[in-house]
């Protein structure tokens, strides 16, 4: 609406990240063509079912009377190799009960054909408690995801007064990379986002690609 912020241009990763952030858990799995569930088919955020889950507008995009969150974004970032970005938000929003949501997004360059490790460059989101120093990692994962391109955390059951930090960091580059472009979205109940603050390159892993012939070539995203 008019006089709700500055105007941009959003990049197709930022549209990816805004969808994949508000998207929410399906209820099952519907045998093809029928609107009947398959009772014995398990379903969990992040798998192959659903993956993120279902694109819902109302989750994603901050709408005065319809719900109570708000959103801070990272459009089109540029983050060098080894470096890391860092934004801080306090949980201090009144008469809010968003969970607190960070989605990371970036465009991968082409990996070799017959890969079976197909990430090229390979960023991780982190959120960190700064009460508890508890780490929380994306896409489900109990450690960094190595393996797609497109990570979300999501925390519930926040409480007023909590405070986190948002880590971007770029853990490795492939061979003739030294700068890798993302988009970040947060959501939660929070007043604004602080940062971002940069860190400077450090060792950054040893570069592996996995390939092998027989295999199909498979990317997320």
């Amino acid at each position: 609406s008019k006089g709700c912020g500055e105007p941009m241009n959003p990049s197709g990763t930022l549209i990816k990240a805004l969808l994949a952030n508000g998207a929410q858990p399906l209820n099952g799995v519907e045998v093809g063509g029928t609107s009947t569930l398959i009772s014995d088919q398990p379903i969990a955020p992040y798998d192959n079912n659903q993956n993120m889950g279902a694109a819902n507008l109302l989750t994603s995009l901050p709408l005065p009377g319809s719900n109570d969150f708000s959103l801070f974004v990272q459009n089109d970032v540029t983050i060098g190799s080894g470096e890391t970005k860092t934004y801080n938000f306090d949980v201090d929003k009144q008469k809010c009960s968003s969970d607190f949501s960070a989605t990371l997004s970036w465009y991968d360059p082409p990996s070799s054909n017959g890969c079976t490790k197909c990430l090229v460059n390979d960023l991780d989101l982190i959120v960190r408690n700064l009460d508890s120093s508890e780490r929380f990692y994306s896409n489900g994962n109990s450690k960094r995801d190595s393996v797609n391109n497109l990570e979300r955390i999501r925390i519930s059951n926040t409480s007023f007064g909590d405070r986190y930090r948002v880590i971007v960091s770029s853990s490795m580059l492939g061979p003739g990379y030294s700068e890798q472009k993302f988009s970040l979205v947060v959501t939660g109940c929070f007043q604004s986002g602080d940062g971002d603050e940069t860190s400077p390159p450090v060792s950054s892993e040893v570069y592996e690609l996995v390939t092998t012939y027989s295999a199909n070539r498979k990317q997320a995203g």
